[in-house]
């Protein structure tokens, strides 16, 4: 929305309709919790990334080298841990993942792509799993996101494209929401998207 007033009150004329957008959405079994969810679900690194960042003096928007610097640090912190991903039909098991964050949009913290066929407008939601790696190869992945998505290509990183996704966690781990830390426990996470209308101004959007 605009700040000028004359600008923002023609933004207002314009929404005449809802566009609907989908909108990330689980339901986790172990504790009968249903949420819905803008951005992405993290367990493990990113979330732990998420944890530092809130208890530390650098809240609020990270730059990509900020970033960086946080991750060095979770790093240290953030151990392998077990995880079951159901795809349709298809059961693959990591026994050691490191990362794994289902996203509804391309940005992950810092404002980096790392999930660039996300996408508002279609139902299908990504997921990225990243099993344990050696330090230099967290600062390598990162050098190959700032480089446009060549991180998909590599050997420790697997990449689920999916309207339903299940994940199963069997040890305790912490784990994110929109940027909000939502626990230190196991996990079984059933994900989907559900269309909900959104107030936007048409005339920019089109433009877009």
């Amino acid at each position: 929305m605009a700040t000028d007033p004359e600008i923002a009150l023609a933004q207002v004329l314009n929404n005449m309709r809802p566009r609907t957008l989908n909108v990330g959405y689980y339901h986790e079994t172990l504790k009968n919790e249903h949420r819905y969810f803008v951005n992405n679900v993290g367990l493990g690194f990113d979330a732990q990334i998420v944890d530092d960042t809130n208890r530390s003096k650098q809240k609020g928007r990270l730059g990509r080298w900020s970033y960086l610097s946080n991750m060095l640090t979770a790093y240290s912190q953030q151990e392998g841990f077990p995880l079951t991903v159901h795809v349709n039909r298809k059961r693959d098991y990591y026994r050691h993942a490191f990362l794994c964050t289902v996203s509804n949009i391309p940005y992950f913290g810092g404002g980096v792509k790392i999930l660039p066929q996300a996408n508002l407008h279609d139902d299908q939601l990504e997921l990225i799993v990243v099993e344990e790696p050696h330090w230099w190869t967290i600062v390598w992945l990162f050098l190959l996101l700032l480089l446009g998505g060549r991180h998909l290509n590599s050997r420790f990183v697997h990449h689920y494209r999916n309207a339903d996704l299940h994940l199963g966690v069997n040890s305790v781990e912490i784990g994110q929401m929109d940027g909000q830390i939502i626990g230190n426990r196991n996990y079984d996470l059933y994900f989907s998207t559900h269309p909900y209308p959104f107030w936007i101004d048409t005339s920019i959007h089109d433009h877009h």
